[in-house]
């Protein structure tokens, strides 16, 4: 879902987000420029066992909710979603962009739960949100009958709908319209975290680790919307997801301070545990209430 010469890449901000405790917000636009990689592999070392397959790109596309939740230990809750009768309010483009990153994130809460006929309702509002938005039905290649072909194979529907996702992308960046794009991509990274935090369970270290290596994302979002300087709409947002990356730092500290190695040679970050990682979900309430805040100024 980026363009290569449009996205800030995350393993450019690596050691300064886990070095910094006081100044984390304030970003190294070398280490950025100078990145070269779009992603990075989350290596999770928990009570001996090792979790290698788990790769967090600079941002997740809004359709990866299924790479942060642990849907061993989750269940299905329909109130996590955005509302379809919402998509009423959503009347400026910005709302609309943002709106397409959110419906994302649900459309894939509902898969990985197999909601399937309810996520047909939330394929028709992104394509309703996309045609709103100017972009050609063309480039949402998301169809009914798709769905219902490969409604068993979830990994099959996310990459129909993560390519569909790029394709928006990279129509609305060449149309000159970054602003619109780095708010699709804002919706659905909120949403997804909005949806994780609220399924996270104690104790689940893994979940836990994928929640909170979120703020790495979460600079390189930030990065992304400090580009678009003359938008009003993003600046509130900026400031809001700058609390956010504090608490995010307040976290790791707590809790990763000594079990977090970054190899930049390799691109992984690994947490490395001996025992479970006694993370409460209150612990995460400053989190939560934070994310919460953020979301309902998006969707209300």
């Amino acid at each position: 879902m980026f363009k290569s010469n449009y996205v800030i890449i995350i393993f450019g901000l690596l050691l300064l987000s886990c070095t910094s405790k006081n100044n984390s917000n304030k970003l190294d636009q070398d280490k950025i420029d100078a990145a070269t990689d779009s992603s990075i592999e989350l290596i999770l070392q928990v009570s001996g066992e090792v979790e290698e397959d788990v790769i967090f790109y600079n941002m997740l596309y809004p359709i990866d909710l299924g790479v942060l939740i642990d849907k061993r230990n989750s269940y299905y809750n329909s109130t996590l979603l955005n509302p379809l009768n919402n998509i009423s309010k959503y009347n400026e483009s910005t709302q609309r962009a943002t709106a397409l990153g959110v419906y994302g994130a649900d459309l894939s809460y509902l898969w990985v739960f197999k909601q399937g006929q309810q996520a047909l309702s939330y394929f028709t509002a992104i394509k309703q949100l996309a045609d709103d938005l100017g972009i050609p039905e063309e480039y949402v290649d998301i169809s009914a009958n798709k769905a219902e072909m490969y409604t068993d194979n979830i990994d099959t529907l996310i990459h129909i709908a993560r390519q569909a996702y790029y394709a928006c992308d990279k129509y609305l960046i060449e149309r000159d319209q970054q602003d619109l794009a780095v708010l699709v991509l804002l919706g659905g990274w909120v949403e997804t975290m909005h949806t994780a935090v609220f399924l996270y369970t104690h104790p689940n270290s893994r979940m836990a680790c994928k929640i909170i290596s979120q703020k790495y994302s979460l600079a390189s979002l930030l990065n992304l919307l400090y580009k678009q300087p003359d938008n009003a709409l993003l600046t509130v947002y900026g400031n809001k997801l700058n609390d956010l990356l504090e608490e995010f730092d307040r976290l790791q500290n707590i809790h990763f301070s000594d079990q977090l190695v970054i190899d930049t040679l390799r691109k992984t970050i690994t947490f490395n545990s001996t025992k479970e990682l006694e993370i409460s979900p209150e612990e995460f309430e400053q989190l939560k209430s934070q994310i919460t805040e953020i979301r309902e100024l998006i969707i209300n």
